[in-house]
């Protein structure tokens, strides 16, 4: 059984709105919370997450360890999102992948130094081309994967996982382009950064979402981020 607010993305959206979040007779910690937005069972919004279906397709790997974090924002943004799975890290066994379609967001400084990168721009909205002089190496439908995890477990998930090195990689151009299409940042508080530039996963599926133009869901998610840190420790 999966761990706290993972496990309630196991159901579909519209089952997990309709989930109840009941107090164990027993006061067991874990049942004060609501498994899908985090909060406590009397600050729950999950009425007012937004259901955005419109955004590109993401899959989280998640490190074992950041499934039962309360301040964990990646379970928080796939509530919110029609495309977005997950699974749950390990070093034993490599996730079922579509090198035709699967794009690793992950910094290039940190990578496989034969990882194969393009720019998120180009991805994201490819130019028009006939379909005979299409560039395979740009997939169609791309699915982003993200590590949701630390930092440091994150470079630790991606260093023991040989089987994200063979895939298109990606990463957030923070320090290469127009400051207007550059990522601000991070309002992510809930925990301390450990250096400039990083960003939680909800803010990096945001600022993915933004760049395909759809500024209202990439707003939305941001909104619900801010939202949910206003009340974590009210």
């Amino acid at each position: 059984m999966y761990p706290l607010f993972f496990r309630s993305l196991i159901f579909s959206h519209e089952q997990a709105v309709a989930q109840e979040v009941s107090i164990d007779k027993k006061n067991d910690v874990r049942s004060q919370y609501c498994q899908r937005c985090g909060l406590s069972v009397q600050k729950c919004f999950c009425h007012a997450l937004p259901y955005l279906s419109e955004s590109p397709q993401f899959h989280l790997v998640v490190h074992p360890r950041e499934v039962s974090k309360r301040t964990n924002t990646g379970s928080l943004a796939c509530a919110c999102m029609a495309m977005c799975g997950f699974e749950i890290w390990s070093r034993q066994h490599a996730s079922a992948v579509d090198c035709n379609r699967d794009i690793v967001v992950f910094p290039k400084a940190l990578a496989n130094e034969q990882a194969l990168y393009r720019d998120l721009k180009e991805l994201i909205a490819p130019q028009p081309q006939p379909p005979q002089s299409h560039d395979q190496s740009i997939p169609i439908s791309p699915r982003f994967i993200l590590l949701d995890a630390t930092w440091q477990q994150a470079r630790k998930m991606y260093r023991q996982s040989p089987w994200l090195h063979t895939l298109l990689h990606t990463e957030l151009p923070l320090f290469d382009c127009p400051s207007s299409d550059c990522p601000s940042d991070s309002r992510y508080m809930l925990r301390k950064r450990q250096s400039e530039g990083h960003f939680s996963t909800l803010e990096v599926i945001a600022w993915i979402v933004n760049a395909t133009g759809n500024t209202r869901d990439a707003e939305a998610l941001q909104d619900v981020l801010a939202h949910f840190q206003s009340y974590f420790h009210s």
